[in-house]
């Protein structure tokens, strides 16, 4: 009987290369038992092996006969096209039964013929695989016409996005340069002076006042010594009554008259001291108020020039999430609070809206299969389709109605292209909902959407606090 190894290599080409003359010479179809199977070539013949096999080595070139079912069949699973299959032979003599004790060899015996020299046959594609290849070909191009692959974005909206954010903050530029010019006249405003009272002239009165009081003082003195003169004098009237009667009278009016005068220098002194009162009260209110006009212009400088310095680096982080740079610098220079959202990613910037249009197709791609898987029928077709759609990786760039993946990934995709992340995050919810796996190959792209859609937000936010 003949043995046979083969060993295969690589996988399955379409076509076959050729082979050298001594293998086509191997390759011999016999007229008799011969099968095709996959392109494989076998000689069939009669597997008794006369004398002169036995007694001879065969030739390199030599027909290999074997059993008819000892065929090898081309493995379609994996296998390389190009498969080499080495038959080895070895004579066997074929020897009459004999017992075990009796049995001596003989004479005749011959010694066993050498192995021939391997023959190589060269196999072709087999049947299975041309068929399969043909199937996907044709799943390949159904995809194609049904769904079309388009990988265009629409950056106008971005690039209007930019325009309007450069113009605004050319008007800011020229309002900031405004501001500065205001807060440096205000900074040239030499402060108000206090003016000063002028209380010569009270103080004047009161020395003259003082002056009267001391004639009138003097005055006294002198009518004092004049009363004691009189009193001492003696006077000589035949009517001593009538001249102290008259006398009295006299003193009386002239204490009656000192009186007088000190009290109107009383209160001249009192009413000099009270205009002084007043203007000293007049110049310290005059000058209080100048201390709180210099304050105020202080304080609303300070807050013009804060003002300015937020709107200044306000418009920097603008910029700079726009085009998706980092922006803490800008952010330190803020003045005021700032949402965590901004200060979280200070340092390494915000997703741009490009970049999210850019990246949500790969997303979608790989989302799409594992979503139609998790959502196919029970039935047999259902999962058939679900898997070939899967493997054509196609799908709608269209928006369409329905709540299959394929109809929610495609309005998700048209939010995304006109700019409407939070639109597109709903309908990726949606999705999330029915596969639990196409939410996992989302759930990169949703981060960075979620953080684009928060960061316009907190922007909007301080900007109208600004305003206000």
């Amino acid at each position: 009987m003949a043995k046979k190894s083969s060993t295969r290599s690589g996988r399955q080409k379409s076509q076959d290369d050729s082979v050298a003359p001594d293998v086509t010479d191997a390759e011999t179809l016999s007229a008799e038992g011969t099968g095709e199977m996959g392109g494989d070539t076998i000689v069939v013949g009669d597997d008794t092996l006369g004398e002169d096999a036995v007694a001879s080595e065969p030739e390199a070139g030599d027909r290999l006969t074997v059993e008819p079912g000892d065929t090898t069949t081309a493995d379609a699973g994996g296998e390389d096209p190009a498969q080499t299959e080495i038959v080895d032979t070895e004579p066997v003599t074929e020897t009459p039964e004999q017992d075990a004790d009796t049995a001596t060899p003989g004479p005749d015996a011959q010694a066993p013929a050498p192995i021939p020299a391997p023959v190589v046959e060269q196999r072709g594609p087999g049947v299975g695989m041309l068929l399969i290849g043909g199937v996907v070909a044709a799943a390949l191009g159904y995809g194609a016409a049904i769904f079309g692959f388009s990988n265009e974005v629409d950056t106008s909206a971005t690039d209007t996005a930019l325009a309007e954010a450069m113009a605004a903050i050319d008007a800011q530029q020229s309002t900031i340069s405004a501001l500065e010019a205001d807060v440096a006249a205000l900074a040239a405003v030499e402060p108000p002076v206090i003016p000063e009272v002028d209380l010569s002239g009270v103080e004047a009165s009161i020395a003259g006042v003082a002056s009267d009081v001391a004639g009138v003082g003097t005055s006294l003195e002198a009518l004092n010594g004049r009363i004691v003169t009189l009193e001492e004098r003696p006077i000589f009237t035949g009517e001593v009554a009538a001249d102290t009667a008259a006398l009295s009278e006299a003193v009386e009016a002239i204490e009656a008259r000192i009186a007088e005068e000190q009290t109107a220098a009383a209160e001249a002194v009192a009413a000099a001291e009270a205009a002084r009162a007043e203007a000293a009260a007049e110049a310290e209110a005059a000058a209080n108020a100048a201390q709180a006009a210099i304050a105020e212009a202080e304080a609303q400088a300070a807050t013009e020039a804060e003002a300015v310095q937020a709107q200044a680096a306000l418009s920097r982080i603008q910029v700079a999430v726009a085009s998706g740079a980092p922006f803490a610098d800008a952010l330190a220079e803020y003045p005021g609070d700032v949402p965590a959202v901004l200060a979280e990613a200070a340092e390494t910037g915000v997703p741009t809206l490009e970049e999210l249009q850019t990246s949500y197709p790969d997303a979608a791609r790989v989302a799409l299969p594992i979503a139609l898987r998790d959502t196919a029928g029970d039935s047999a077709a259902d999962r058939v389709g679900a898997f070939l759609l899967g493997q054509v990786g196609g799908r709608s760039i269209e928006p369409r109605e329905g709540s299959d993946p394929d109809a929610i990934l495609s309005r998700a995709g048209a939010a995304v292209a006109a700019g409407d992340l939070p639109t597109a995050l709903s309908e990726i919810a949606a999705l999330s909902e029915q596969s639990e796996g196409a939410q996992g190959a989302m759930q990169d792209w949703v981060a960075q959407a979620e953080t684009r859609v928060a960061a316009d937000a907190a922007l909007a936010e301080l900007s109208a606090t600004q305003d206000n």
